[in-house]
């Protein structure tokens, strides 16, 4: 950046809103309520205690001191030029039963969607809910984390999403567990114990591997790599989402000659940079935040000063990229994608892209028509991490469900199957009746991939070694996932005609094996390549074969064609 000088602007407030007590002390009715945290009549200021962005950055979801979550929408017109602030008004008010632990807001929020808009928030002695911030009467789902020996509902101190949106973890006092989204009124699918207990240090001696204390922070990168801090100062990081074992724990206390200049007590905050390389924490009475790098996390690779965080009280952090708004990123990302298409269609322009845009214009609903870009192909599986895997992408049935199996697999027939090879050489596109709904899509997926006829155009050289698996084959394989490989029948690789049976075998176990190394692998006998039996004799037509011994003495048995004789 130079010597570029950022500087900030009030652009919205809630003004004098929150700057009052919460209990009316002119009140004089017994029945008057009371302070949740002290002695009736005791003036309670009603300040912010935490606040959190939505990813699509345009809603805040607020926890107050009178224990309320509270959403406030951002104006479209927030960044115009103005004299005065834009007056912030709360759209939703969720007041919850005790003190609010924590909460966190799901990954895939996106205001135009009212079905991902949800937050997951724990209370004191209650199980973890799931709302909609638009509208917080209803709980959508709700998940028990209690004490198997006392029974009672136990202390949730963080709570993190994962990537995908389809499991949470929680953190709480020398406990890490991870809950899947779907499974309503559910325990954890896993549990960490991060202290062991008595017997096992009795059992195994040493102390296992892992962090103690309070767990406060939980951040996790795109690598699935998650990582938890506590109130003892320590950090462990965790496989697989939170799911897997403790890879490496350490603490962040500096060694005894940087004391005076590393101070904290106790991790209040993590973030990982989106490269997913560097760990930032930030403590609590702390004047910095340090930086740690994932290859190497027992020795700190940086300190940043002047933080000026003294208080005890919790203060997070937060990264953000310069190059484009997070509140109005869309417009970037769409440039780039309008960038990219043409560079396809009329060769003029070199953008990068990266799989990690793909999915924020996923997140956005952008009709890009992404996946008519040669090598751009995009996934069923990453398009499901557009949506919430708690079911929100069927929050409306679709009226084809209503008619009888034998009905909707005659229209799946009449719609999908293309009497004519289907061209994957360099654009395809995901049938839009597939994207209905999860339901019609398992149900039309079987007749797509089993009843059409899939043609590749291959990249060959010369010489037989140096033969590459088509361009747009491994993409397309991997865009239809293990359901639809599972279910192919006929793909034809169109490269070149093979003379004898023993070519063609050589170029079909060598593609069978090319696309088993690159996890791929499809049904034994879908992939066929293009035979011509040609001799002094005959020649007959070229045949695709999925099997060279048979079709080959097929062919040989065809009577000899007269004129056919080469001079």
């Amino acid at each position: 950046m130079g010597n570029r000088v950022l500087t900030t602007e009030c652009v919205a407030t809630t003004g004098i809103t929150f700057c009052k007590n919460t209990i009316d002390l002119t009140n004089d009715d017994d029945e008057a309520p009371t302070r949740r945290n002290g002695g009736r009549g005791r003036p309670e200021s009603n300040f912010f205690r935490e606040a959190q962005f939505s990813p699509d950055g345009t809603t805040v979801v607020t926890h107050n001191e009178d224990q309320c979550l509270r959403t406030f929408v951002l104006p479209p017109e927030l960044l115009d030029d103005k004299t005065a602030p834009i007056v912030l008004r709360e759209y939703a008010k969720f007041t919850a039963p005790s003190n609010i632990q924590s909460y966190a807001v799901h990954p895939f929020f996106d205001l135009q969607d009212p079905t991902t808009t949800l937050v997951l928030h724990s209370s004191t002695d209650h199980p973890l809910a799931l709302r909609n911030v638009l509208d917080y009467a209803t709980a959508h789902a709700k998940y028990n984390l209690i004490s198997p020996t006392t029974e009672r509902y136990l202390t949730t101190n963080s709570l993190l999403f994962t990537r995908d949106g389809s499991h949470f973890v929680t953190g709480g006092h020398n406990q890490l567990s991870m809950f899947d989204c779907s499974r309503n009124y559910s325990g954890p699918l896993a549990t960490h114990q991060l202290v062991p207990g008595k017997k096992a240090r009795k059992l195994y001696g040493a102390e296992s591997l892992g962090c103690k204390g309070i767990v406060i922070a939980l951040a996790v990168n795109d690598d699935g790599l998650l990582v938890a801090g506590t109130t003892e100062r320590e950090v462990g990081l965790y496989a697989d989402g939170g799911g897997g074992e403790c890879v490496v724990a350490f603490s962040v206390a500096a060694p005894p000659s940087e004391k005076h200049v590393v101070t904290g007590s106790g991790v209040m905050h993590l973030r990982w940079t989106p490269d997913g390389k560097y760990l930032l924490a930030a403590e609590r009475q702390s004047d910095g935040i340090q930086v740690y790098d994932v290859r190497n996390m027992v020795h700190r690779v940086a300190w940043l000063s002047g933080r000026k965080a003294g208080t005890t009280q919790k203060l997070g952090i937060e990264l953000c990229q310069l190059r484009m708004s997070v509140r109005f990123g869309r417009a970037a990302l769409m440039d780039v994608c309008t960038k990219i298409r043409c560079q396809v269609l009329y060769g003029t322009l070199l953008v990068p892209f990266s799989r990690r845009a793909l999915a924020v214009a996923l997140r956005h609903r952008m009709q890009t028509f992404l996946t008519t870009i040669p090598l751009i192909v995009v996934s069923w599986s990453e398009k499901e991490r557009s949506r919430s895997k708690f079911g929100m992408a069927d929050a409306h049935t679709s009226p084809l469900l209503n008619l009888p199996p034998e009905l909707r697999n005659a229209i799946y027939c009449y719609v999908l199957i293309n009497p004519d090879k289907i061209s994957v050489a360099e654009q395809w596109c995901t049938p839009a009746l597939l994207e209905t709904g999860r339901q019609v899509r398992a149900e039309a997926l079987k007749i797509y991939f089993a009843e059409n006829v899939f043609c590749f155009n291959g990249i060959c050289s010369c010489v037989w070694g140096d033969r590459d698996v088509p361009s747009a084959l491994l993409p397309w394989l991997r865009a239809i996932s293990t359901s639809g490989r599972n279910v192919l029948k006929t793909v034809y690789i169109d490269d070149i005609f093979y003379r004898t049976r023993d070519e063609a075998n050589t170029a079909l176990v060598y593609y069978t094996r090319n696309l088993a190394e690159a996890g791929c692998s499809v049904v034994e006998g879908a992939l066929f390549v293009e035979g011509r039996l040609v001799d002094n004799e005959r020649s007959v037509e070229p045949f695709w074969t999925n099997d060279p011994s048979r079709d080959f003495a097929r062919a040989e048995k065809q009577p000899v064609a007269s004129g056919l004789t080469e001079s």
